[in-house]
């Protein structure tokens, strides 16, 4: 999935939660880890950090991708 819109990233790592389901289920019992993870590494989810991440990972995932501007979303 590749989510485009404004702050996107910001936004969807907060609908993520932290990347520790235990503290997820804490600090933010409604996420998507807290949810459904199970550890730090079976934790449901992953998102990019930053938009270089994201970026890459859309590039490596989705070879035939082209953004129309990416510093936009």
């Amino acid at each position: 999935m590749i989510l485009t819109k404004w702050n996107a990233i910001s936004d969807w790592r907060r609908l993520m939660g932290p990347v520790d389901p235990e503290e997820a289920r804490l600090l933010s019992p409604d996420s998507i880890r807290a949810q459904f993870g199970r550890s730090i590494l079976k934790n449901a989810v992953h998102g990019a950090s930053n938009m270089q991440e994201a970026v890459e990972t859309i590039n490596r995932v989705f070879e035939d991708f082209v953004a129309e501007n990416p510093e936009k979303n």
